[in-house]
């Protein structure tokens, strides 16, 4: 405005003392004095805008105070058939058929595989000719008993004959009994020289094929049950009994959560783990496959006094500690910033559990700590209360 002025006072100066002939003059002194002009509007502007002071806005978070917290656990184990079974010939001798490969679905009862019969036949054949020698060999001795008997009474020989031809059917008699045993034991070996499956289940390994010699020792198949599967998961020793009082259970097996209300419980603690098992009894329409992964997620209550607090109402303090920016009332809806320390007891993925000197229903700040300082005068937004 002062420029204003002068500019008015020297224009009619300039104009009484210069000459008509140098209007060039005037036009450029009255541009040289434009931005000297608007300069002292800008102070004039820049001077009313200074005199509000300016408070920062920030988003509180209000306090709950908590008795105690979940934390989630996921122990891992696998998935087992409940009955699974490695099928071996009982006899030894030379593969005649397989009639099962990995992956086929068998049925109980059905034949896997079998042996070759035929030398298992002759020595039944050699045993059945030796039963009908000995029985030949009993029939005559007990007619040679008969006449013996018949002499003795007339008085034509003696009683040792009679002890003779005696001592001789007993040795038929158990000679018979040794081949009769031995005709048994070759019946069972026919018919063990076929492998059949003791449940219905499928084959998940073969390890047997046609024209080789085996022997009882010898690994066949492997054969696991097609439904009745379940879960095996090793727990820490201190868990088991929280665990047992659940009546119902979440496990993760492929993304897919599954609730079961079952749970059996070993009496024997892993020598290497240190962990008891646990076996979950899995639906039998869950298509599952065995040692696939498993886990069972478990919520954990951990008793402790503390407060749930976002993450971004957290900073880093002096010498490692954490702090949070307490929002203490002041005068004109303003609030006064103090820093707190508190102690982390646990963190989630947006969360965290402390503890501390602090108070039910506080206020602290939410987020943007890095642009507070303590004693900073603050505006508060909508309050916002913890869950």
């Amino acid at each position: 405005m002062i420029m204003i002025r002068q500019r008015q006072q020297l224009k009619p100066l300039f104009s009484r003392r210069m000459p008509q002939k140098c209007p060039l003059l005037a036009t450029l002194l009255a541009i040289l004095l434009l931005p000297l002009t608007g300069c002292n509007e800008l102070q004039t502007s820049t001077t009313s805008t200074s005199s509000q002071k300016y408070h920062h806005q920030v988003e509180p978070h209000r306090l709950k105070a908590q008795s105690g917290y979940y934390v989630e656990r996921k122990f891992a184990g696998t998935v087992r058939s409940r009955q699974s079974a490695r099928l071996m010939f009982e006899v030894s001798g030379r593969v005649d058929s397989v009639l099962a490969f990995e992956g086929d679905k068998v049925k109980q009862g059905q034949i896997l595989a079998t042996l070759d019969q035929e030398l298992l036949t002759i020595e039944l054949q050699q045993l059945s000719a030796q039963q009908a020698q000995f029985k030949a060999q009993q029939a005559l001795t007990q007619a040679n008993l008969r006449r013996v008997n018949a002499l003795i009474e007339q008085g034509y020989t003696s009683a040792q004959s009679k002890d003779e031809l005696i001592a001789e059917m007993q040795v038929l008699n158990a000679n018979l009994q040794q081949v009769q045993a031995n005709i048994d034991a070759k019946h069972y070996q026919l018919k063990r020289t076929a492998i059949t499956a003791p449940f219905a289940g499928t084959i998940n390994k073969r390890l047997i094929n046609k024209g080789e010699l085996v022997s009882p020792q010898t690994m066949a198949f492997e054969l696991q049950q097609g439904e009745q599967n379940e879960l095996k998961v090793g727990v820490p020793q201190h868990l088991v009994g929280a665990i047992a009082e659940q009546t119902h259970h979440q496990l993760l097996i492929d993304e897919a959560k599954i609730d079961v209300d079952n749970v059996s419980i070993n009496s024997d603690i892993n020598p290497l783990s240190r962990t008891v098992q646990l076996r979950f009894r899995l639906p039998d329409t869950l298509a599952v496959y065995n040692n696939q992964l498993g886990y069972l997620d478990y919520q954990q209550y951990i008793k402790a006094d503390g407060f749930w607090v976002p993450l971004s109402a957290i900073t880093d303090g002096v010498r490692g500690v954490w702090n949070v920016y307490i929002l203490s009332r002041g005068e004109q809806d303003l609030f006064t910033i103090q820093p707190q320390t508190v102690e982390i007891l646990y963190v989630t993925q947006d969360s965290a559990y402390i503890r501390g000197q602090l108070d039910n229903d506080a206020l602290i700040v939410k987020s943007g700590l890095q642009r507070l300082v303590s004693g900073q005068l603050v505006r508060v937004k909508e309050l916002v209360s913890a869950p």
